[in-house]
């Protein structure tokens, strides 16, 4: 599967959530949808070995907001978790930035 298409269904995919979740809160995932978005944010030059949690967070001028939570291979402590912000602009595509 080409990048950009595992891209437009993750928008996709995130844009439905967005839709159904106002306030940051957990969202409940398998470990398969984590890994896809661990992917994504790896694709973006970023540190996320592992995706142990998502959260919605409410929409702002920028578009749909959400936090993905990522961790060492082998981490279940949620303090050695850090955090990265994907928001789906209205314009299209996603954007990964570090929390």
């Amino acid at each position: 599967m080409y990048p950009h298409t595992i891209t437009a269904r993750l928008a996709g995919w995130l844009l439905i959530l967005a839709c159904s979740v106002a306030a940051a809160a957990p969202i409940e995932e398998s470990p398969a949808q984590l890994a896809r978005f661990a992917r994504l944010v790896r694709q973006q030059g970023y540190n996320c070995p592992v995706a142990k949690r998502l959260e919605a967070a409410p929409q702002d001028a920028y578009g749909y907001n959400f936090i993905l939570y990522c961790a060492a291979h082998r981490t279940d402590t949620a303090a050695a978790w850090w955090g990265f912000r994907l928001v789906l602009p209205p314009a299209g595509g996603i954007e990964v930035s570090p929390l």
